[in-house]
């Protein structure tokens, strides 16, 4: 299911792996990797498709701001290959974290 290769998927992933998925890269140099956890609570799958919730506590390099916030991953498997995922989170509660200045 990784875009890469298997080996990627094994395991916790989370802001210390941003490496291993270029994708999501871009996303975490903003938060400090060794006080960011991310979890997952469930998981619901219909045929191709797969639904993962969980929560992401993050915090910014920039200010130390702590941001605790609920996602979902919608992923789209087909021949054994991840073919979409769209992320859902609160994209203002990210906003303001990372822009504020205390």
């Amino acid at each position: 299911m990784c875009l890469e290769t298997e080996a990627c998927c094994r395991g916790p992933v989370g802001p210390r792996d941003a490496n291993r998925f270029p994708t999501t890269s871009t996303l975490w140099p903003v938060f400090v990797p060794e006080k960011s956890e991310t979890s997952i609570d469930k998981i619901l799958v219909d045929g191709a498709d797969a639904v993962a919730l969980g929560r992401f506590s993050l915090v910014v390099k920039a200010n130390g701001r702590h941001l605790s916030m609920l996602v979902a991953f919608h992923f789209t498997v087909e021949s054994g290959y991840l073919v979409r995922l769209h992320l859902y989170e609160d994209t203002d509660l990210v906003a303001r974290a990372v822009t504020a200045s205390d």
